[in-house]
């Protein structure tokens, strides 16, 4: 079945970028069947679809003028070293040191470049804890030349 970009795409187009968030969670769990869940395995996301990861972030750079989206993420990511941590840092996801809370992330255009899309939650069985950011797609943004 196809998935269906439109609410996200209209989300994005009037700016509205904490419910387009969510909206592109929420896609990414259904793409991966993962809904039940509220989280995604490392398989998922090796799994992902390369489409849909390009119809995501080709949503979000369009209604961004370029800010926001994973290959923005991505571009960033390589710029930094693949760190994760300095992409935190640089990205607006780590300030002065402490991660933020999903609350306190901006949601605006003027939020620092990449900071968007962020609500990932990712099942990491080597450090048996839930993490988040959208740069755990990373190696999987590759595979799929974004």
């Amino acid at each position: 079945m196809e998935t269906d970009y439109r609410k996200l795409q209209r989300l994005l187009a009037t700016q509205q970028f904490k419910a387009a968030d969510q909206e592109t969670w929420r896609l990414m769990l259904w793409v991966a069947s993962r809904e039940n869940e509220g989280w995604l395995r490392k398989l998922d996301i090796e799994q992902f679809p390369c489409r849909d990861l390009r119809t995501i972030d080709q949503l979000w750079l369009q209604h961004s003028n370029g800010r926001f989206g994973f290959s923005v993420q991505k571009r960033i990511y390589d710029e930094v070293r693949k760190s994760y941590i300095l992409l935190a840092n640089h990205v607006g996801w780590r300030v002065n040191g402490d991660w933020l809370e999903y609350e306190d992330c901006s949601f605006e255009l003027r939020a620092p470049v990449g900071h968007l899309p962020w609500r990932a939650e990712v099942w990491w069985p080597s450090q048996l804890r839930m993490a988040r950011g959208g740069s755990f797609f990373a190696p999987r943004l590759v595979d799929c030349n974004l």
